[in-house]
């Protein structure tokens, strides 16, 4: 998996040499499109220093580790409640852009159709053509918003070409994601990914003893995003560049317990600070997908 460092400089490194970084989308597909439902929303369980100035483990440790213990870090309650911000906000961007019309988190997990797809059990799951070491073992590590299923943006747009039997490896997951389409009454379905991480402050390491022990250190909220949109034939008509863009909390928040990532602050303020800052990615987001939309 690549490291937040490097992904989050790879964000920055991209739109400085990229001009052209952002949407891409497909025309005349995607001027046919009049309503859209998210059923994917998936993030990272571990929140990554954008300094690499976490504890280093080496990628061999790190596969022996998840070999040995099967019991994989689990999403908090905050985590949850970020990722289902990210998703509602989602939607509600799409409501605002080009006159399309969202259909509600909730209904698309309510959906009976959306629910057997991913049944882990079903020889038709879409979780079963995730392939790969790494998602086999990182599987249960994702954040999904309440009644989802973890739907990874590689699994959707991929880094690199590969063939699979005389087709693309992501084929057949665009096949079966594009069946809901139908089962949602809508145009076409998207995923989107966020990247969680952030960057320390002066006083993020703090380890407080005696009175000063329950001290909490401050951080500043980090957000990146990938969006997919796949149409009814299964073919990607809108995704984001990788390296489109990375943005940065406006204040720093209660973030780091004992040198470590804690989101329950009692206040709500690490919360908050991801979701405002989803909130300005989204709008970038918008403002460049809009741009692109506006030009047949």
């Amino acid at each position: 998996m690549q490291s937040f460092k490097g992904l989050f400089c790879g964000l920055g490194v991209a739109s400085l040499l990229c001009s052209c970084a952002g949407i891409n989308v497909e025309h005349p597909e995607v001027d046919q499109i009049k309503t859209v439902a998210i059923v994917g929303a998936t993030a990272n369980v571990k929140f990554g220093d954008i300094d690499g100035k976490e504890k280093k483990e080496s990628s061999g440790m790190k596969l022996l580790s998840a070999m040995v213990n099967s019991a994989l870090p689990e999403a908090t309650a905050e985590q949850v409640a970020i990722v289902t911000y990210g998703a509602t906000a989602l939607t509600n961007t799409f409501n605002s852009l080009n006159g399309w019309k969202a259909v509600p988190i909730d209904v698309v997990v309510e959906n009976q159709a959306y629910q057997d797809l991913f049944k882990p059990k079903s020889e038709n799951a879409v979780i079963n053509k995730l392939e790969g070491l790494q998602q086999i073992l990182g599987k249960a590590s994702w954040v999904v918003p309440t009644g989802m299923y973890p739907v990874p943006y590689d699994a959707v747009v991929p880094q690199s070409t590969t063939y699979v039997n005389g087709e693309k490896i992501e084929a057949e997951t665009l096949r079966r994601l594009a069946s809901l389409c139908q089962a949602l009454n809508v145009d076409a379905v998207a995923v989107v990914q966020y990247y969680f991480a952030y960057d320390r402050g002066l006083l993020s390491g703090m380890n407080g003893t005696g009175l000063f022990s329950n001290v909490r250190g401050y951080s500043t909220p980090m957000v990146g995003m990938n969006v997919a949109m796949i149409d009814k034939n299964g073919k990607v008509i809108l995704s984001t560049d990788r390296g489109w863009g990375k943005f940065k909390a406006d204040d720093t928040v209660p973030m780091m317990y004992h040198n470590e990532v804690d989101l329950k602050d009692g206040k709500g303020k690490c919360v908050d600070g991801y979701n405002k800052t989803i909130d300005k990615a989204l709008a970038s987001f918008k403002e460049k997908a809009a741009q692109k939309l506006s030009v047949k």
